[in-house]
């Protein structure tokens, strides 16, 4: 092109839209991974992708059974074959009269059926096979070792379990006939019917049964599983002290009240699941707060982009008194000073015990309470009062644990400061709020303000390292905000819920409380933990 060719006047600039892929189920304000990895420290082996224990034991045969057949160490050849061995276990689940929920691949396999007129073929029915899922389960539990591209069994665990699995399913050959040549394979139904009466997914036989409950409750537990056998002992004490089923709850409320029944050796379960209630809190508040800010640009723009201000305002606009009450607070308005909502608070959660540098009372406001109100608000904004509340009480909790600077009382370092550590961030905060004669909703705004910084930090940092991962629900220019997709506040991941289940399905726990074999599980582990010890 000449230069006198050139345009003396360029167009109009036009807006660079960047593709983007469809994510779900992510951290997006990055506040769940610090309390999901107290959970982990406390209860390994546990997945929340399928809440079937006994894909453990499948997951162990298959691997088994394709280094039998002679396998190459390939992940691509292993995981084309453990997809056919999945999907004939889904499909026999799915003929099952009441299927258990959970099967990989269930969805797909119930629709093929239905369309089916004759044998159904085998091959993988989800990229998200159990063979990946149970991946890191299978590791913490001892069952298998990481080795690539294929992964390793023990001796001692995973190929007995292994073995146990290939007892049952001796019964119905149907997986004992998938090859490794084939990409596809077909299965009569009654081939599969027989597979559904051997190897019910929701119901391990023996001995593969007894191998799963020494995998996750060892009568000679690794040092790094007894955590986990104490939070296990605790499920269980739960349910033989109240002769009923668990409830996730139910554990919350024992590590927050620290119930002087409870045996010394599971107190320090008790306050590792208050500390991830202390950051799951966090989560549920500050996750609320941007939900609310989307509802409040939707509602008045639609699509378009407001001023932060406005949004701000429309929020702290909110009657409040709902929300406190139901935290056990008075109603405080707007113009009172922030000193004062620290002081109401503290006078309330004056600690009755100290325990593991954690401060324990009787009454709310604590992390339950502010969690179910929070998410229970109907109204954008009714629950905005709760994140200064959210902080204090966080404050006070771990009070005493930071002062005599407890090991693995909160986060430290650069990851405090960018997930809101307690120390870092929380401490210095509360701290000068006690002597500040700051309205509480001006300190309110720079909360939920605040919220929606650490989102965008977030999905910024993420699109950075992937310009195709867009995660942002929203889009700050400037001094204006505009929503682009929604956020469901909620909870960080504890996996109580699945392993509440995993009881269940062992035959440690029923409706009644524990069973006989749970009341022997929990002596064993009581009697290893008074021996050994817990680290907090």
């Amino acid at each position: 092109m000449k230069v006198e060719e050139l345009p003396t006047r360029p167009e109009r600039a036009e807006l660079v839209i960047t593709p983007t892929l469809e994510t779900r189920g992510l951290d997006l304000l990055g506040l769940r991974a610090p309390a999901e990895s107290v959970a982990v420290s406390l209860m390994n082996g546990v997945t929340t992708i399928s809440p079937l224990v006994r894909y453990l034991g499948l997951r162990a045969w298959t691997i088994h059974r394709y280094a039998v057949l002679g396998g190459l160490n390939s992940s691509d050849d292993l995981r084309r074959f453990a997809g056919k061995v999945e999907a004939a276990v889904a499909y026999s689940n799915e003929l099952r009269e009441a299927p258990a929920s959970g099967a990989v691949g269930g969805r797909f396999a119930s629709k093929n059926l239905q369309a089916a007129d004759g044998p159904v073929p085998l091959r993988p029915l989800t990229q998200n096979l159990a063979l990946d899922a149970y991946a890191g389960p299978s590791q913490d539990l001892g069952i298998s070792w990481r080795r690539r591209p294929v992964a390793g069994l023990s001796k001692e665990r995973g190929v007995a379990l292994a073995e146990a699995v290939a007892q049952a399913l001796s019964h119905a050959p149907v997986l004992g006939a998938i090859d490794l040549a084939a990409d596809e394979q077909p299965a009569s139904l009654s081939d599969l019917a027989a597979l559904r009466d051997a190897f019910p997914l929701d119901q391990p036989a023996e001995p593969e049964r007894q191998l799963l409950i020494e995998a996750i409750l060892p009568r000679e537990p690794r040092a790094n599983e007894l955590s986990r056998v104490a939070t296990y002992a605790l499920l269980l004490w739960l349910a033989r002290r109240d002769g009923a089923r668990i409830e996730e709850t139910t554990l919350f409320e024992t590590a927050r009240d620290a119930n002087a029944d409870v045996s010394a050796c599971l107190h320090p379960a008790c306050d590792g699941w208050l500390r991830f209630l202390v950051r799951d809190c966090l989560v549920a508040t500050h996750e609320q707060a941007v939900s609310d800010v989307l509802a409040v640009l939707r509602s008045e723009v639609g699509v378009g982009f407001m001023r932060k201000e406005r949004a701000l305002e429309r929020i702290i606009a909110t009657s409040w008194s709902s929300s406190l009450q139901a935290v056990g607070l008075p109603d405080l308005d707007g113009d009172t000073p922030i000193k004062e909502l620290c002081r109401t608070i503290e006078d309330v959660c004056d600690p009755a015990t100290e325990q593991g540098g954690i401060g324990r009372w009787g009454t709310p406001p604590d992390e339950l309470s502010i969690i179910a109100t929070t998410l229970n608000s109907a109204d954008p904004g009714a629950s905005a009062c709760l994140l200064p509340v959210a902080w204090v009480v966080a404050e006070r909790r771990l009070r005493a644990g930071l002062a005599a600077n407890t090991p693995d009382i909160d986060l430290h370092g650069g990851p405090a400061l960018a997930r809101i550590g307690v120390r870092e961030v929380i401490l210095p905060a509360v701290t000068s709020w006690r002597s500040s004669l700051q309205p509480m909703r001006e300190l309110i705004a720079e909360l939920v303000a605040r919220s929606v910084d650490q989102h965008l930090r977030i999905a910024w940092s993420r699109l950075q390292a992937d310009p195709r991962r867009d995660v942002a629900v929203m889009v700050s220019d400037g001094t204006e905000w505009m929503a682009q997709a929604d956020l469901k506040a909620w909870r960080a991941t504890s996996r109580v819920y699945q392993a509440i289940n995993w009881l269940g399905q062992l035959g440690l726990v029923d409706e009644e409380g524990t069973t006989d074999e749970g009341d022997a599980a929990l002596d064993r582990a009581i009697s290893v933990l008074e021996t050994r010890g817990v680290a907090r």
